[in-house]
């Protein structure tokens, strides 16, 4: 598979290289690190590397994964990498830079946002046909599709979260506000399509009604690191930026990695 046999763990692989991306699916999480490497974690605590560098040695910013086993990546360059296998099955390059690709339901199609506000749609194995789907005023930052197939949601640098119908792209079903700096990412729960989660440089993590885009639930990520540091250790009001967000949906729990850290949480 191409794949490195008896890997570290995600502690000591990214011990150097900050953790910049997650992704989870059927039971597996990917993350991507800043020296441009997708490693691998299953249910058992098994690490595997994706041998390849299509992106370089630049941050891998954005990763999804669809229910038939693809995975596809961004960097800070201009391409769009389908892999299979921890092989790569497929190769895009977009006129502007990516910031966030997903799946359709069936992983038949990429989406992908580019830092103009506009997001494309090319097919999976044969990237280089590409469709326009919807566009924003401000730079877009990240991007997810339900489960259920029916809603493309997006994020911009301008706190506001869209949730647009798919693949009727031109209906918007709901606005979700409420971030007060840029946000960074966005996740769907795959049991529960009706809600969405989001991330911002607010340092708070969101829960939302997609149909209606009201507000359930904030928490707030505080670092660690500046909390050690006030007085007692015990402060946890210093905020800091998430730089991504998986939902494990057979456990329930949230993951998100942190700007310039190497730790999950």
């Amino acid at each position: 598979r191409a794949m490195a046999e008896q890997e570290p763990t995600p502690q000591e692989a990214t011990k150097h290289s900050a953790v910049t991306s997650l992704c989870a699916k059927a039971g597996q999480f990917l993350f991507g690190t800043a020296s441009g490497r997708i490693i691998s974690l299953d249910e058992s605590g098994v690490t595997s590397t994706y041998e390849a560098l299509p992106h370089g040695h630049a941050p891998i910013r954005r990763l999804a994964a669809s229910d038939s086993g693809l995975v596809a990546s961004t960097s800070d360059g201009k391409n769009i990498v389908v892999w299979e296998a921890g092989k790569i099955v497929g190769e895009s390059n977009a006129e502007k830079r990516p910031l966030g690709a997903v799946f359709n339901k069936s992983g038949d199609a990429v989406l992908y946002a580019t830092i103009s506000g506009d997001v494309f749609q090319v097919p999976s194995r044969e990237p280089q046909f590409k469709q326009y789907l919807l566009g924003h005023i401000s730079c877009l930052t990240d991007l997810v599709m339900t489960a259920d197939g029916n809603y493309l949601i997006t994020s911009d640098r301008d706190e506001k979260i869209r949730c647009t119908l798919y693949p009727q792209t031109s209906e918007i079903q709901s606005f979700c506000l409420g971030h007060t700096m840029f946000l960074t990412c966005v996740a769907s729960p795959p049991s529960r399509p009706d809600i969405l989660l989001s991330a911002a440089g607010d340092g708070t993590v969101r829960l939302w009604e997609l149909a209606t885009g009201n507000l359930l639930a904030t928490h707030m990520i505080a670092d660690p690191g500046e909390a050690a540091k006030k007085p007692g250790g015990g402060g946890v009001d210093s905020k800091c930026v998430v730089t991504g967000m998986a939902y494990h949906d057979e456990v329930g729990v949230v993951v998100v990695s942190v700007q310039g850290c190497d730790q999950l949480y």
